[in-house]
């Protein structure tokens, strides 16, 4: 929703690939625990398996969770995507796939839900880089005050 996109193709483990095919682009977002139910105007954003935790991001486990597309896209159902491993380039870990999130319109309401890798704010191996820490922010809340003054000034205050 910040107009920051990476796209990258991924592949699959248990797929077979051509020499120099490529397949399609999905997006990346490197998020934290809590980012997707945040998100999730239902509170159950996860289809299958389960959220990322801490204890993965500081112990940099190579995990993942997919969007629902994504999932459909590469294994026609969700919970077949579940303990399947994909990654970026061949230098990259291989990365466990531990949840299914529903998917999520963040190019608009009007656009169709974009195939997505959520994958933790810290990993190893990632893109060719020994270790990678995201060091962007995005913050997302969720409040009936939202657009309120209040509960700007309440944030501000807290930040």
């Amino acid at each position: 929703m910040d107009g920051h996109d990476s796209n990258d193709p991924i592949y699959a483990q248990d797929r077979g690939y051509k020499e120099g095919e490529l397949t399609p682009l999905s997006r990346f977002k490197f998020v934290s625990p809590g980012f997707l139910s945040t998100l999730s105007s239902h509170r159950t954003p996860l289809i299958t398996g389960r959220d990322l935790t801490w204890t993965d991001i500081y112990n940099k486990r190579p995990v993942v969770v997919v969007s629902e597309k994504l999932a459909r896209e590469q294994w026609q159902n969700p919970s077949a995507a579940i303990g399947k491993r994909i990654r970026v380039a061949s230098t990259d870990d291989w990365r466990e796939i531990i949840g299914v999130a529903g998917d999520i319109y963040d190019d608009g309401v009007g656009k169709p839900a974009p195939s997505v890798v959520y994958g933790p704010v810290m990993v190893d191996r990632y893109e060719g880089q020994k270790e990678t820490v995201r060091r962007d922010l995005a913050i997302a809340i969720r409040s009936p005050r939202a657009g309120s003054q209040a509960l700007m000034n309440e944030i501000q205050h807290a930040v």
